[in-house]
């Protein structure tokens, strides 16, 4: 395992070549875990049709994320901060590939066994996301700290865009396409995600770490505090607070949005296919406003200017879908 990783400069902290194969490997399994959240979104028409689904049940396999994240985000963060970085990834990619393996279900079973499916998706969501400081901070010197945080975070972002960009190469929704090819289609979609995740747990059992040899700053080297004294700062520090109102208020209206595009379209005469662009639209500017932002953070002093420009942009953006 040390023969693997090479120095990449010299000075008292590293960096090794490795940690590209680390961030390669947690950003598919972080892509796929988004792309499962939201895949069947656009394909919403075609499963009313096909499937007789319900368009509550739709809307139940995007609740499922945001309902179980609160407490598998709190299982998460213990795992991160006291079991380490390699077995919770390794859990969150478990979950992610089971998840995905019980759509497979989807014809014989029915499209219960999706939501189900969904839901261990659900919980292993937060390993991935609450481990992006966590991998930066012990894999990347300070300097490229920032911009590997925000690449990691893309991986999300990304698997959005997968989410509604994949479904229309997959099935044809046209309304005169024979009920059995549709679920031919849709089934082999299924077979695609769960062979991805299941790849995913495979390259994360045989090749992820939890750190390199040698430290990349002082940073990675302090003892980890508890947790319940870190919320306690947390909660307890205006600034942090005023930041995740901020943040769930614009995460809460993207997640709206997104979850329910095809919904939102249908009466206006647009079908799966044109909320499969609409979509995959909205996540890749989401993608370049992440990249413009990484850049931004790198200066400390636009920082509270980033969060109001956010912020502003929610009742924009609400405003304009209501028009």
């Amino acid at each position: 395992y040390m023969g693997i990783f090479m120095e990449d400069q010299t000075s008292k902290f590293k960096e090794y070549p490795y940690r590209y194969i680390i961030a390669g490997i947690f950003f598919v399994g972080s892509s796929l875990s988004a792309m499962l959240w939201i895949s069947f979104a656009p394909l919403s028409n075609t499963l009313e049709k096909h499937y007789g689904v319900t368009p509550l049940m739709l809307n139940l396999l995007a609740m499922a994320y945001n309902v179980f994240y609160l407490p598998a985000t709190l299982v998460s963060n213990y795992f991160i901060d006291n079991v380490g970085l390699r077995s919770s990834v390794l859990i969150g990619s478990a979950l992610t590939a089971f998840g995905a393996a019980c759509r497979l279900g989807i014809n014989q079973i029915g499209f219960n066994c999706v939501l189900f499916g969904q839901i261990f998706s659900a919980f292993g969501q937060p390993f991935y996301l609450n481990s992006v400081t966590k991998l930066t901070v012990d894999w990347f010197l300070p300097n490229s700290r920032v911009m590997a945080t925000s690449i990691l975070y893309i991986g999300n972002q990304l698997g959005g865009v997968l989410g509604f960009y994949l479904p229309g190469r997959f099935v044809n929704s046209d309304p005169s396409t024979p009920g059995d090819i549709i679920r031919t289609q849709i089934f082999s979609f299924v077979i695609f995600k769960a062979s991805v995740g299941i790849a995913v747990f495979i390259l994360s059992l045989v090749f992820f770490r939890s750190k390199p040899p040698t430290p990349t700053s002082v940073a990675s080297m302090r003892p980890q505090e508890s947790y319940l004294k870190s919320l306690k700062q947390s909660i307890t520090n205006r600034d942090y607070v005023i930041f995740v109102l901020g943040f769930t208020f614009n995460f809460s209206a993207n997640v709206a949005v997104t979850s329910t595009l095809g919904q939102y379209m249908t009466p206006f005469g647009y079908g799966d296919s044109e909320s499969q662009t609409m979509g995959t639209l909205l996540n890749v500017t989401a993608i370049i406003g992440q990249f413009i932002a990484g850049f931004y953070l790198q200066a400390q002093r636009l920082r509270p200017m980033l969060i109001i420009f956010m912020t502003i942009c929610i009742p924009i953006q609400l405003s304009l879908i209501h028009i």
